[in-house]
């Protein structure tokens, strides 16, 4: 496969790369991003404070979207009643996405819904779910099949569509005192998993993993480890383990230095173990899983200890996440959050004001996963 636009295609072939470029001029800080079709991506934020155009009356939001798998990025503009923090985005096909997010109703906050089914040319807002103040998810199996993430500021619960967005059905609520949601996935049917922490005292969390196995109708918590860190992404492999990832710190008032934290299910969800952490990893953030055992980990690594700097960190696993590997980078001077894969050899991240391609080369041929015959886990 070609480099992505990278310069040197026959290294690329050889080496993981990441290259990152500034993001689009008004994208605001970028959190989600997600893939139409191998070269279509697009990337999802919140728009710099004060920096909102009006038009007719409302607002503009800004979508990055790339159409050579990260090498250049531009932006769509669509104009909204009011300002538009986007933290999801999801896009089951080439024509079709859904962005899911929060704006505010005479005053008063409420989720936010845009699709496109056009392929990116135009996007409409639409009702969100009753009841939301935000939506911290979205996962489309179809272009008219959703799962939303939404909450009233108290309780998270799941959304469902089957129009494409136009009238959604409160489903089943997630475990109560689960908190920090996001990373919503639903990677097979009927599972759906969701990343975050229950409150454990003033400022603190316990890691925690909430599971649907009907489509997000009923919810349960899955079995940690104790001690477990805020997590805040999980994934799985193709008929495989899933993973969860975030930090060893269990602070949720504030982002502290320390190691990433790496748990692993060989169960769909229902129980995790912890592994070692992840090497240059200090908080994980985005994950995506390809083919049998490849992933790739996205987050940021402090640079000091004594005036912690965040950078952008890209891990690379081929066996199910028993082992990682940092990727090289260029240009990725803040922390990222969000990635997406549309194909083995080729990822897209992006996280604040940094946009990233990620070339990988081949998986090895003999990929094992984490099931297969694995050392044994580590805790912390």
């Amino acid at each position: 496969m070609a480099a992505l636009g990278v310069p040197g295609a026959a290294a690329a072939a050889r080496a993981a790369q990441v290259l990152g470029h500034p993001a689009p001029a008004g994208t605001g800080a970028l959190e989600a991003v997600a893939c139409a079709t191998p070269s279509t991506c697009w990337a999802v934020g919140a728009m710099p404070v004060g920096r909102q155009t009006p038009s007719s009356g409302g607002a503009t939001v800004v979508l990055a979207r790339t159409t050579d798998a990260g090498a250049r990025w531009g932006t769509v503009r669509v104009h909204t009643r009011a300002p538009v923090e986007l933290t999801a985005v999801s896009c089951p096909d080439r024509r079709h996405c859904t962005a899911v997010g929060a704006t505010s109703l005479q005053g008063l906050p409420v989720g936010a819904v845009l699709t496109t089914a056009d392929g990116g040319r135009t996007w409409t807002p639409l009702p969100a779910p009753a009841s939301s103040v935000d939506l911290a998810g979205v996962a489309c199996r179809t272009a008219l099949a959703c799962v939303a993430l939404a909450t009233d500021g108290t309780t998270y619960w799941a959304a469902t569509t089957t129009d494409g967005g136009r009238i959604w059905q409160r489903a089943g609520d997630l475990p109560a005192g689960f908190g920090g949601a996001g990373g919503l996935t639903c990677p097979r049917p009927g599972l759906c998993l969701v990343a975050g922490y229950t409150a454990v005292a003033p400022g603190k969390g316990a890691g925690a993993v909430a599971v649907s196995n009907d489509g997000g109708a009923a919810w349960k918590v899955a079995t940690l480890p104790a001690g477990t860190g805020l997590l805040h992404t999980v994934a799985c492999l193709r008929a495989g383990p899933c993973l969860a990832a975030g930090t060893t710190s269990t602070t949720d008032t504030d982002l502290l230095p320390a190691p990433g934290a790496l748990l692993t299910s060989s169960d769909g969800g229902a129980t995790f173990e912890a592994r070692r952490s992840p090497p240059a990893m200090d908080d994980a953030f985005g994950l995506a899983c390809t083919g049998p055992a490849r992933c790739v980990l996205v987050g940021t690594v402090w640079t000091s200890d004594t005036d912690p700097v965040p950078t952008g960190s890209v891990l690379l696993t081929d066996d199910g996440g028993l082992h990682w590997r940092h990727v090289a980078s260029r240009f990725v001077p803040v922390g990222l959050i969000g990635v997406a894969c549309p194909t083995p050899t080729a990822c897209v991240a992006a996280g604040n004001d940094v946009v990233a391609q990620v070339a990988l080369p081949p998986p090895p041929p003999t990929a094992r996963t984490a099931g297969s015959g694995s050392p044994a886990s580590t805790r912390r």
